[in-house]
């Protein structure tokens, strides 16, 4: 799956938006300036997941993973 992330400028996640692949961009306003987003991959997050594991593991994503932007593509990692 891919996900819209929504961070701060520390590059911690805010906000996640998972779709399937194949799925265009979703976007939302979270009314709070500043705000950067960026499509990163998420395989751990597979098609055949129903919403409820989807929601659990966005939860614990946003726990435990923060953006790393500088690389050629943004991608998911630990906090430190």
């Amino acid at each position: 799956m891919k996900l819209m992330a929504y961070y701060d400028e520390s590059e911690n996640i805010v906000a996640l938006i998972a779709r399937p692949d194949e799925a265009p961009p979703s976007e939302i306003d979270l009314g709070r300036p500043g705000l950067r987003k960026i499509d990163v991959e998420a395989t751990e997050l597979t098609n055949d997941l129903d919403l409820n594991q989807v929601h659990e593991h966005l939860a614990a994503l946003i726990s435990t993973q923060r953006i790393e932007s500088a690389s050629p593509a943004a991608r998911l990692v630990a906090r430190s």
